[in-house]
């Protein structure tokens, strides 16, 4: 146990894990969530050593009540999804939402590799990377959005994602960012 004394933000606590990790695993899991099911890392872990080097694992994720949680992102913000909200693309085609509903429930049936996979638990090998600091998050993040901008940049750097559906872990409804508020607050930086 690593304690900075203080609230550093999930960036920086997690890049002090990572640092002084000593082991080549590292596991990036909120503290709200939890594993269901008894040997769920050892399952993953083993997974994860099946595959290609420099690839991150997630699983799909529900709330406690076991219902669906996004873990599984089919894109990134840009001009794509903010037209998909725009109003002139509601008025074009009515029932978007429901397609693309049912594009992310089916995104989460898929095993294999995805565009991005949810912040809330990520498993990788850091052996994978040239250096530790090639998978660190950006410090500048305090809460939300660093695990957006570091899986773009890992990206960058032939980094891949891989949803493994066999595995659920339960979160408990994304509590850090359910004030959209102080979300959009820290996200513009005031």
């Amino acid at each position: 146990l690593i304690n900075p004394k203080y609230n550093s933000g999930f960036a920086r606590a997690t890049n002090l894990g990572i640092k002084n990790a000593s082991h080549d695993f590292i596991l990036m899991m909120n503290q709200d969530a939890a594993f269901i099911e008894e040997n769920s890392l050892v399952n993953l872990i083993e997974q994860l050593k099946q595959l290609p080097n420099k690839t991150i694992i997630g699983c799909n994720l529900t709330d406690e009540l076991g219902n669906f949680q996004e873990s599984v992102w089919i894109d990134d913000p840009g001009i794509k999804r903010e037209w998909r909200f725009s109003p002139i693309n509601q008025k074009l085609h009515p029932n978007w939402k429901s397609v693309f509903e049912a594009k992310k429930q089916e995104a989460h049936k898929h095993e294999g590799y995805v565009h991005r996979i949810n912040g809330a638990f990520l498993l990788l090998d850091k052996s994978a990377a040239k250096n530790v600091e090639e998978i660190l998050f950006d410090e500048d993040f305090f809460l939300y959005g660093e695990d957006v901008e570091w899986a773009l940049r890992l990206k960058k750097k032939n980094w891949k994602f891989y949803h493994y559906p066999k595995v659920t872990i339960k979160h408990l409804g994304s509590a850090s960012s359910s004030n959209e508020n102080i979300k959009q607050q820290q996200i513009l930086g005031s």
